[in-house]
């Protein structure tokens, strides 16, 4: 946050969590905010007006706002541990460690347009995986072999 402060004075960082428990070091107090855990709509507008998203998780089990993020074709990273490998259309959005998570953000926002895993080729069968025609599918096919 420190670099992407100085190279972008309205940079802010949403974390989801209780406000109570985050407290940002005083310099950057006006770029961290803590937004608790929101709706499903609430999530959709914070997502809308996003610019890009990170996930510092070490342990995600799937990460419902990293998939949402993409699904908006939005610039996400993560890194690559845990589930992340998964749920990542391409594998240049993984990170090893938060140097280069910076500077991959830092990278997407001198960018113009969508991410280069957002093309159709890449994105399109990320969408089928993860979207919910296939989800019926698989419940309706298990359920039918459980009858």
């Amino acid at each position: 946050m420190r670099c992407l402060k100085d190279y972008r004075d309205d940079v802010a960082l949403m974390i989801m969590a209780p406000p109570e428990g985050c407290v940002p070091p005083p310099d950057l107090s006006e770029h961290v905010f803590a937004i608790g855990f929101p709706t499903d709509a609430e999530l959709a507008e914070v997502i809308r007006d996003t610019d890009a998203g990170i996930s510092v998780s070490r342990w995600e089990g799937f990460n419902m706002p990293l998939a949402e993020l993409q699904q908006a074709e939005k610039p996400v990273f993560a890194f690559n541990l845990a589930a992340h490998p998964e749920v990542v259309v391409a594998p240049d959005q993984l990170c090893a460690d938060a140097d280069e998570m910076a500077y991959k953000l830092y990278q997407s926002f001198r960018a113009e347009g969508a991410p280069t895993w957002a093309r159709p080729a890449q994105i399109g069968p990320w969408r089928r995986q993860f979207g919910w025609e296939r989800f019926m599918n698989d419940f309706n096919r298990i359920v039918e072999e459980a009858a």
